[in-house]
């Protein structure tokens, strides 16, 4: 364990409660790890719907001196020890008026293994220096005081908790007002139950979710409802640490999610695509481009589960460099989640996104405990509903990222929630900041681009030029930057000086703290 004290930590978070809470950790002697995971706990509570113990995720770390590694924490398939005639039932499925509109599955069946906590836990005892119980106390002083909702889950309640969120009475419970209404921005939130749960792992660490009481009631009230999870899935889900997938983009040695995670995988093919067009800045022309090079990652990144292949190693063969080239050469010229990011001055670094999906409608009564619909997301199960094997990961969008200039000493953390738009936000802020020399506020402001479902989508007024797309596509441009383009959250330390920026897009804050 590292118990070298930094002297000023960088955070950038997506609310500022969060901030706040990563930043009482750096206070307490607590490096850019424990400042992470004071912050991503926090998020359970001030992102609420955006995280949770019942969700999963990942995190790009980087302990100074050493190469970046990926933990990864997300969902699982249930179902250990049950027989197969008990899965693809209890389908619900509602259509939710976000963005250009998002089809899920929600209710017990779409709730898979959760891996939030242990993922957390892991990384605070292996590479911090405080005591659980110390990280967990902004978190706990807030689920239990409250914290005013933002705007950003405002807005995703007001589609979503009668069609999703109140699916159950303790659910509804959880997630309306006083006198039973959606709750509306700056409602005071709070979650005692969850501050207890808070508690108790702070005493008795996460094993109490997985094997303890909590794992007891959580498997009952799922498997009751028509759900899949088992005991067995508990007792036996593991965190698995792998290999970063990696690219040299420039100066930077890019460090991100790698397979069975399509994210990471979209982020470095539209890297390499990029690398060859001689980007200088968003003219009509170019702006095109990048909706192109967008629209092909992300139809080809399930292209090998289309064909029913579910070896996840294949995967790799998308960025190879011959294959992007082959690609993309009539592009180029002969390629609902939550984030912090966090870095310290000792040259550590730490990228955490989570999800809980657009959330199953289903939470544990006493507990404070939502739970996420990974299993009904269809763009984490390519392969149909419930058709994984159990135990195996879902695949996922996320894309925790960590890029490397060792020339000139300067390290990014960055990531973003934002589903299908995770690695277009996070590919279009690094090439702000590489090939345009932007400052790190003035990259993550940058009105963006995106493809989904047929529709070439710009804001903020970014011109393209509509004879270079296909006639198919219909354009919907947005008049200002919108929350829909994902919520970059980046933290940067240059040779020995600390910036962080959060995105305007979400209702988050970034922090320097000087120890």
């Amino acid at each position: 364990m590292n118990k070298i004290k930094p002297g000023k930590v960088a955070i950038a978070s997506c609310t500022p409660y969060a901030t706040d809470a990563a930043a009482e950790a750096a206070l307490m002697g607590g490096n850019a790890f424990d400042t992470a995971i004071a912050g991503a706990f926090d998020l359970m509570v001030s992102n609420i719907l955006m995280c949770s113990i019942g969700g999963g995720g990942f995190a790009t770390i980087k302990v100074a001196g050493k190469d970046p590694v990926v933990f990864d924490f997300f969902d699982a398939m249930p179902g250990m020890g049950l027989d197969k005639s008990e899965f693809g039932k209890n389908m619900r499925t509602v259509r939710v008026p976000y963005g250009i509109g998002i089809d899920v599955i929600t209710g017990y069946c779409s709730i898979g293994v959760p891996g939030t906590s242990k993922g957390l836990e892991l990384v605070a005892k292996n590479f911090g220096n405080l005591a659980m119980k110390d990280i967990l106390s902004p978190a706990i002083k807030h689920a239990r005081e409250g914290v005013p909702l933002n705007s950003t889950v405002a807005y995703w309640l007001s589609l979503s908790a009668r069609k999703i969120h109140w699916f159950t009475e303790y659910s509804k419970s959880l997630l309306s007002s006083g006198n039973g209404e959606i709750p509306v921005k700056d409602y005071p939130m709070k979650n005692p139950d969850l501050a207890n749960t808070f508690e108790i792992m702070a005493d008795e660490g996460t094993d109490i979710i997985y094997k303890g009481e909590i794992a007891r009631k959580m498997s009952e009230h799922i498997r009751e409802g028509g759900g899949l999870v088992t005991p067995d899935d508990l007792k036996n889900y593991r965190v698995i640490e792998r290999k970063p997938l990696g690219m040299k983009y420039k100066n930077y040695g890019i460090y991100t999610n790698p397979p069975p995670s399509a994210g990471g995988l979209a982020l470095i093919q539209m890297l390499k695509a990029i690398s060859y067009l001689n980007f200088k800045g968003y003219d009509p022309n170019t702006v095109s481009k990048l909706g192109r090079i967008i629209h092909t990652a992300l139809n080809d990144r399930y292209s090998l589960f289309r064909q029913g292949n579910r070896n996840f190693n294949d995967m790799y063969n998308l960025v190879k460099d011959d294959y992007v080239l082959e690609k993309y050469a009539n592009i180029i010229p002969c390629p609902n989640t939550t984030q912090i990011s966090c870095s310290d001055d000792l040259g550590n670094a730490c990228s955490i996104t989570m999800s809980m999906g657009y959330g199953s409608g289903v939470a544990l009564p006493g507990t404070g405990i939502c739970f996420g619909n990974t299993l009904g997301e269809l763009e984490l199960n390519p392969f149909g509903f419930h058709a994984l094997e159990p135990g195996m990961r879902l695949v996922s969008g996320m894309a925790p990222t960590i890029a490397v200039d060792v020339e000139n000493n300067d390290i990014l953390a960055i990531g973003s929630p934002g589903a299908s738009r995770i690695a277009p936000a996070i590919m279009q802020t690094i090439i702000n900041i590489s090939d345009l020399n932007l400052n790190l506020c003035d990259a993550v402001k940058m009105p963006r681009v995106h493809w989904e479902d047929g529709k070439l989508v710009v804001e903020s007024k970014m011109e393209l030029d509509e004879s270079r797309i296909p006639d198919e596509w219909e354009v919907i441009k947005f008049d200002d930057l919108d929350m829909y383009f994902g919520g970059v959250q980046c933290v940067r330390l240059n040779k020995d000086r600390l910036t962080a920026c959060s995105d305007p897009r979400r209702c988050g804050k970034s922090r320097i703290v000087e120890l």
